[in-house]
């Protein structure tokens, strides 16, 4: 899946991580998982599926620091607004337009961006200055490792994928894992705040 995603590749030469083959779980090949595809191994390795001790937070901080210095773009200075993050493809919020019409005359401005409109240090800078980000769940929410202390991520969970899957991956120490955690602890450990609800079957698409 990496192989085909030319996007993947230039996230992997900016941050300068080393591709490598990956450890495949059954779930994951059940499931059809991208996880199933390839693992990725940085200098601090730094995990995301498991919940951030203080000492990780900390180096996470220091990656990300040094991650937005090397690409030249500033830490948020102003209040950057809220942004939703709109699919063209799959897991598309049918009634998006209708909540963003609502928001609008409840006097909050949301921007709509589509990340394949924008280059990578464009999407970088975009979760930087963001107050808030919502979207519906999918890898382009992973750029919640760019957002500032203090801003909002909320997730959106296509019907079957939330609180009522079950545990989607488990890993060879027994332990498990289901969609959006990733996002959770990284933005927790960056002092994000994290809130995700379930899209009813009527008003997204899952596919």
């Amino acid at each position: 899946l990496y192989q085909s995603n030319p996007m993947k590749h230039e996230v992997v030469d900016m941050a300068g991580i080393l591709e490598v083959p990956a450890q495949k779980y059954p779930d994951d090949i059940k499931t059809g998982t991208c996880f199933a595809s390839v693992e990725f191994q940085a200098s601090q390795h730094i995990n995301a599926y498991k919940p951030y001790s203080k000492d990780r937070a900390e180096k996470l901080k220091t990656w990300r620091k040094t991650y937005l210095s090397a690409l030249s773009i500033p830490e948020k200075t102003s209040p950057g607004g809220v942004i939703w993050i709109g699919r063209r493809g799959s897991r598309k919020v049918l009634n998006r337009d209708v909540i963003l019409k609502q928001l609008k005359e409840a006097g909050i401005k949301v921007d709509l961006v589509f990340l394949e409109d924008i280059d990578l240090k464009s999407q970088i800078k975009t979760f930087v200055d963001a107050d808030a980000i919502i979207g519906p769940h999918g890898a382009g929410l992973g750029k919640v490792m760019f957002m500032s202390e203090g801003s909002t991520m909320i997730e959106i969970m296509p019907w079957g994928m939330g609180k009522e899957a079950p545990d989607l991956w488990k890993f060879p120490d027994g332990s498990t894992f289901r969609k959006g955690e990733n996002f959770k602890n990284v933005g927790e450990a960056l002092g994000v705040q994290y809130n995700y609800f379930d899209a009813k079957e009527s008003d997204m698409t899952n596919k």
